[in-house]
């Protein structure tokens, strides 16, 4: 699991290995326009990554109170859009 930190995560491309689970920041320290990419290398593991958005209270993504699932070597750019509509994830 992966948990994302806006101190050291916003604005890089994160590689992340397939099957692994990332989690999206905590909202009451998110900003709205902090905006993270993930790119699933699916190294050494084989498989999607679970983009979880429910670790602080059940925040929506892509206007849904649902994860996000990215497949092998696929990427998304992650904006965060403030408290009322929460993550958006371009390329899930």
């Amino acid at each position: 699991t992966l948990q994302l930190d806006r101190a050291t995560d916003s604005g890089v491309v994160i590689l992340c290995p397939g099957g692994q689970t990332v989690n999206l920041p905590d909202p009451s320290v998110a900003q709205d326009g902090d905006t993270y990419v993930v790119i699933n290398v699916n190294a050494p593991t084989t498989g999607a990554i679970t983009i979880d958005r429910s670790g602080f209270g059940g925040q929506n993504l892509n206007g849904a109170a649902t994860n996000g699932t990215l497949p092998a070597h696929e990427a998304v750019t992650l904006i965060y859009t403030g408290a009322i509509f929460g993550w958006y994830g371009i390329g899930l």
